[in-house]
């Protein structure tokens, strides 16, 4: 099992940093390797306005 509770808000998700510690917890949870899913960290990222 996998929990995140900062991803109650839909804005979490904008954030990088949040998404490589879900994304990494998706894959951990599923016994792949936790950089299966690096390359959607960034995309769609609002970092910079």
């Amino acid at each position: 099992m996998f929990v995140s509770i900062p991803g109650h808000y839909s804005w979490s998700f904008d954030d990088p940093l949040f998404r490589i510690l879900l994304l990494r917890g998706i894959a951990w949870t599923a016994k792949e390797p936790v950089d299966r899913f690096n390359d959607l960290v960034w995309p769609g990222a609002d970092v910079v306005k």
